[in-house]
């Protein structure tokens, strides 16, 4: 679930839709989340207990969350290393009409 929904989306859901809030049960997403633990043999009652779950924890998700980013811990971001080419590699370059000019993209 966290790959497809942040927590502040889902904190704007529940199942069914109740106090002040939006019925995750009617979205086509919830459908496609339902089939695609179909495929790996989960029964659609069990999955939509585990949508239940996580929905009904986003605030507690959040709330750990908030304290770490306010002590200037930063958000849940993999570590990037900027990308530059290393001194001793060769640059790479691609130049598509010379590298292609032997195939027949006619046929």
């Amino acid at each position: 679930m966290q790959q497809v929904l942040t927590d502040d989306l889902a904190k704007e859901f529940n199942w069914k839709g109740r106090k002040d809030k939006k019925p995750f049960s009617q979205l086509i997403l919830a459908e496609v989340i339902k089939d695609a633990a179909f495929k790996r043999n989960v029964i659609r009652v069990d999955c939509e207990n585990e949508i239940k779950k996580y929905l009904s924890y986003t605030a507690d998700r959040l709330n750990r969350k908030r304290p770490r980013e306010q002590a200037g811990l930063g958000h849940d971001m993999p570590n990037v290393i900027p990308s530059t080419p290393m001194d001793d590699q060769p640059e790479l370059s691609f130049d598509f009409d010379e590298d292609f000019d032997d195939f027949d993209l006619e046929s």
